[in-house]
């Protein structure tokens, strides 16, 4: 989530942002809203990954592809 009438600050920001559909804890709405709201402010570094399952729980699915680590060091300070 986020609030979407400040997303323009990070529309140069490489984000990846991960959620599940099923998540009783924070609406899943609050994430899309964050994202289109990044993407309408002209980000094109914004990524989003939603699983249909999982809860609240998105980051253990996230931290165990590769494949986010191979982006994160596309972003790495050499």
């Amino acid at each position: 989530g986020g609030v979407p009438a400040r997303a323009c600050v990070l529309k140069d920001k490489p984000i990846w942002a991960f959620h599940n559909a099923d998540d009783m804890t924070v609406s899943v709405q609050q994430s899309r809203d964050m994202v289109k709201a990044i993407r309408d402010c002209g980000g094109t570094l914004v990524k989003y990954t939603e699983n249909p399952t999982g809860g609240h729980d998105s980051w253990t699915k996230a931290y165990n592809d590769p494949a986010l680590y191979t982006w994160l060091n596309q972003y790495t300070i050499k």
